[in-house]
């Protein structure tokens, strides 16, 4: 089921509040505007959802405010799990309600969990999640194949 834009305009007072209410967790005011305004990219109908797109849909000139923002920000990452966490949570009621979503993104707090990433796959939707460095790379779904050694890297996965 497709998202319209329609039903993104609806959620703005909830997505405005969500990303006010998680303002606090940065260390300035312009990381915290650059965040909005990449949820609220990440959730709009953008046929492709890269740098450029997303900044110009936030009206920036080039893609340099969102790239920094990604790379070399300053926020408070384990407040921002748990209250992340805290919407994660409510994917399977999401899913048992018939909400209408395509894609699931989530930081490596959520990507070392493969209970998370069998049900995205399970219910067939595409994600993006992150995973912390030393999280041992295994097979689809978060399962690993019971005969292949232990991969380093995601090149030596079969």
């Amino acid at each position: 089921m497709d998202v319209t834009p329609e039903q993104i305009d609806a959620w703005g007072g909830e997505l405005a509040g969500l990303t006010e209410g998680l303002a606090h967790l940065f260390a300035r005011p312009e990381p915290a505007e650059v965040f909005a305004g990449l949820v609220g990219g990440l959730l709009d109908g953008l046929p492709k959802k890269n740098g450029w797109t997303m900044s110009a849909r936030a009206g920036h000139a080039g893609p340099e405010r969102i790239q920094k923002f990604l790379n070399a920000a300053s926020w408070d990452d384990a407040a921002l799990v748990g209250a992340v966490r805290d919407y994660a949570l409510m994917l399977a009621d999401a899913l048992a309600a018939g909400v209408p979503f395509r894609w699931f993104a989530a930081g490596s707090g959520y990507g070392r969990d493969p209970h998370l990433r069998a049900c995205l796959h399970a219910a067939t939707i595409r994600y993006v999640l992150g995973i912390p460095v030393g999280l041992p790379l295994s097979g689809v779904a978060g399962k690993p194949d019971p005969g292949a050694p232990p991969a380093a890297r995601a090149g030596d996965l079969p």
